[in-house]
């Protein structure tokens, strides 16, 4: 066993099966290696090879019929291969470019002495705890981006779209972050509209929201059109049918509206495109974004103002008039429970419930901008009781408005 706490195993292998018993009585775990296979012959290799995890391989070139030789070239084929010595008695020119060419990391004349033949080993060790060092670290890096495909997927695909980076390279790295790429893959666009101009915060509030709330069916990319309107690409983790990725996303699209608004303070509308094959189509539907001819975005862009923005202007400009959603309605020429219904609907949330959050809101400012008493804020906010607007303010923020004030 090394520091690192990894043990090896060794593999010896040689047609006189007493030179192989003699070999493997040799101190061995001085090295690390609390394991040691033997075999007199190049098939018994092989099998001891598939059963365990060997790391370093000892053979004879000359056995009866596979080489030493011929099991290198076997052993060459599997991933992250054991290091190999080559044992041979005859200082031939050509053992030793065979020995070269099968990728011999050492090639020992005999009679090798034990410590020439553990000192060979150890080189050997070296270099296979060198190569698997690498392979952790290439492991956990791989961990690291899969956790954080977004990021990275975004990297990836954004210059193939754009026709700056090939096929077979995109699939390429795609397949080393472990996502599908198989030639009939779909995916699906996500358009998010959010009825105002947004800040940096708000965008960055965005992505942290579909991630949180995607991570674990698509991997995303975010690409701005316009100052308002997002298209999101959702490309699955995995390979599914036709409708399977819209089925996914489809019980997510409530809340991720509901998530955005209260993350954006403003209405949102999110619309989804029909599934569509990806390595086909993907950048002739993204052009048609950027060029402007895509009728997908034009709808999404020109739809009818929602009912929710009508509801906020006028809710704002008569705040305190305390107005009701009966009032709203009459204003609208709207039945009262059907604009209740698409309020819900559109934002995600009840007509009470934004009433109420609007409210705190303006305590807040009230609070913090001017020197109103508690008493008078609260009838300005609509509350005929002070005693309950402090309850409700407590329960929000879990602090009375006097302590709030007081901060």
């Amino acid at each position: 066993m090394d520091d690192t706490g990894k043990s090896f195993e060794l593999l010896l292998v040689d047609d006189e099966e007493a030179t192989v018993l003699g070999l493997s009585a040799l101190p061995w775990e001085t090295l690390g290696i609390n394991r040691v296979h033997c075999a007199c012959s190049a098939s018994e290799a092989l099998a001891s090879l598939e059963k365990g995890n060997v790391d370093v391989v000892v053979t004879d070139i000359r056995m009866p019929g596979k080489s030493g030789i011929d099991l290198l070239a076997e052993v060459e084929k599997s991933p992250h291969a054991p290091k190999c010595l080559l044992l041979s008695g005859y200082a031939e020119f050509a053992y030793a470019q065979a020995a070269i060419q099968a990728q011999a990391v050492d090639y020992l004349l005999k009679p090798v002495s034990d410590e020439e033949l553990m000192q060979a080993v150890g080189r050997a060790l070296s270099i296979r705890k060198s190569e698997l060092e690498k392979l952790q670290l290439q492991k956990r890096s791989m961990e690291a981006i899969r956790n954080n495909i977004g990021d990275y997927f975004e990297q990836v695909i954004a210059p193939w779209l754009s026709s700056k980076k090939s096929t077979f390279e995109t699939k390429q790295e795609l397949k080393s972050y472990g996502l599908p790429t198989d030639t009939n893959i779909k995916a699906l666009w996500l358009f998010v509209h959010i009825h105002k101009e947004p800040s940096t915060d708000d965008v960055d509030g965005m992505k942290s929201v579909l991630a949180s709330n995607l991570t674990k069916i698509t991997a995303t990319a975010t690409f701005n059109l316009y100052k308002n309107l997002y298209a999101i690409l959702l490309y699955p983790l995995r390979t599914q049918g036709d409708e399977s990725l819209l089925n996914a996303v489809k019980p997510q699209i409530l809340l991720l509206k509901t998530q955005l608004r209260k993350q954006c303070q403003a209405p949102i509308t999110l619309t989804t495109s029909l599934p569509f094959l990806f390595w086909e189509e993907g950048p002739k539907i993204y052009q048609s974004f950027l060029s402007g001819t895509s009728p997908l975005v034009q709808e999404v862009r020109h739809k009818k103002e929602q009912l929710a923005v009508r509801v906020y202007e006028y809710v704002e400009a008569h705040f305190f008039e305390q107005p009701s959603l009966q009032e709203v309605a009459d204003h609208l020429f709207l039945n009262a429970a059907y604009l209740s219904k698409r309020f819900k609907e559109e934002t995600g949330e009840k007509f009470s419930d934004y009433i109420h959050r609007l409210r705190m809101d303006r305590a807040v400012e009230l609070l913090a901008e001017t020197n109103m008493k508690v008493s008078q804020i609260a009838k300005k906010l609509g509350y005929k009781d002070a005693s309950y607007f402090i309850k409700v303010f407590k329960r929000e923020f879990h602090m009375t408005p006097q302590e709030f004030r007081s901060r």
